[in-house]
């Protein structure tokens, strides 16, 4: 199998170690990712490879047990039906007074919504699952960056999304969505790019 969420980087291994260390994931999340980031990365802001759409938020990881979190990853594969088309239509600050003010693109979508529901009829049929509060209500957006102004973002228009992320503490599974999301009796298939050496 690939291993999904590995790091590879031309940069000397300790600087990389102390920045990875710097900006350690504690929390869970499950997530579209699209399948081309570019539009939306800028400088300052979040790292191409992080961008993403939260479907829905689980908490810290330590209160998932390796069997949810596996258990999980194979409902929320089972979902992988077919990529999702949706549209930038504008941008919004979250927080602006906060500890952590974000830019954000928002997006539109009926397979966004009806993924996420999908995701939470999920968490709620589990009973091995921790109690998941969706606390803050689902408005589909991607996270430009962290303190950056506004203006730093102009993209509007088609994204599509081809995988789903299932995250816990930085650890990512990627799904791919559609045609290669198949399951066969040995397990879980793979697109051969997943196997290519970066």
């Amino acid at each position: 199998e690939p291993v999904f969420g590995e790091e590879f980087t031309s940069t000397p291994a300790f600087p990389a170690l102390v920045a990875a260390a710097e900006t350690e994931h504690t929390g869970a999340m499950v997530a579209l990712v699209p399948a081309d980031p570019g539009p939306f990365a800028v400088e300052g802001g979040e790292a191409p490879e992080q961008l993403h759409l939260t479907l829905a938020y689980l908490g810290e990881a330590i209160e998932w047990t390796p069997e949810a979190q596996e258990t999980l990853r194979a409902a929320v594969a089972g979902l992988a039906s077919a990529p999702v088309d949706s549209d930038v239509f504008g941008h919004a600050r979250f927080n602006p007074t906060g500890d952590e003010p974000c830019v954000v693109y928002l997006v539109e979508g009926d397979g966004v919504r009806d993924l996420q529901a999908a995701v939470w009829d999920v968490l709620a049929s589990e009973k091995g699952f921790p109690a998941i509060v969706d606390n803050h209500g689902f408005v589909p957006h991607i996270t430009a960056g962290y303190g950056i102004d506004i203006d730093a973002i102009s993209y509007t228009g088609p994204v599509l999304f081809d995988r789903i992320r299932v995250a816990f503490a930085g650890e990512n599974v990627d799904i791919p969505l559609g045609e290669h999301a198949v399951t066969a009796a040995a397990g879980q298939l793979y697109r051969a790019a997943s196997f290519n050496q970066p």
